[in-house]
């Protein structure tokens, strides 16, 4: 991912690309020794409670008031789940009553991930954002990136788009597609206005080579005046 966005902020058709995806971020992993858990006769079920309702939030249940729906969530004041090391001061019930120290049961180490992965497709994916250079069109920049990403990732690993950037991908095409259909319906209207093939035809070349021209205005009244002949 790394040197994926290190080539595309060196590439001078893009203009920078970026994500709020990070792979390093602190993390502490808390390991439950569950034989030891089983020996003390202490349910995993209750160790994990009472990791999440001290040193996290535990969900208790909803009540009514004030026409709105309150959750009930507990939690350990912020002064006994600070440091690592305040897992120490926790306990444990085990099935024959017992205070087991949770310590005995759990062991916290430093690590380091993600902070959290969000799904496209149903697959693990990572957001990216991005934009093209000043004076490079945007389907240069898509065309570019997919370059990039055909290079840059591993082959076990896919890309694709979202946005603006789908729609532009998905309806790729289509312009050209409008363009003909436009200039089938300017002849065809040409057609039922003008009763000569000659003028009609004459008229429609007029009209699609006037602007390159920037004679527009004279198309109209060549064609007007050619037809007023032909009445008479």
């Amino acid at each position: 991912m790394q040197q994926f966005l290190a080539r595309a902020n060196s590439d001078p058709q893009l203009g920078g690309a970026q994500t709020l995806w990070r792979a390093t971020v602190p993390q502490l992993y808390v390991d439950v020794d569950r034989e030891k858990a089983k020996k003390a006769g202490v349910p995993i079920d209750e160790v994990f409670a009472a990791l999440s309702s001290t040193l996290g939030t535990y969900y208790v249940n909803d009540f009514n008031k004030y026409g709105r729906t309150w959750q009930v969530l507990m939690s350990a004041e912020p002064e006994y789940r600070q440091r690592p090391d305040d897992i120490q001061g926790l306990y444990v019930r085990s099935q024959k009553g017992e205070m087991v120290p949770l310590a005995a049961l759990v062991s916290v180490r430093h690590s380091s991930g993600p902070d959290s992965l969000d799904r496209f497709n149903n697959l693990p994916a990572v957001k990216i954002f991005g934009q093209t250079a000043p004076g490079v069109s945007s389907g240069q920049g898509i065309a570019r990136v997919e370059a990039i990403a055909r290079e840059v990732l591993p082959p076990d690993f896919s890309f694709d788009w979202g946005g603006s950037s789908y729609q532009e991908k998905k309806s790729s095409g289509a312009s050209t597609f409008a363009l003909v259909l436009a200039v089938v319906m300017v002849f065809l209207i040409l057609a039922a206005q003008y009763e000569s093939g000659r003028c009609r035809c004459a008229c429609f070349w007029h009209c699609l080579s006037a602007p390159s021209a920037h004679s527009w205005r004279s198309g109209p009244r060549t064609c007007s005046d050619r037809s007023s002949v032909r009445r008479r």
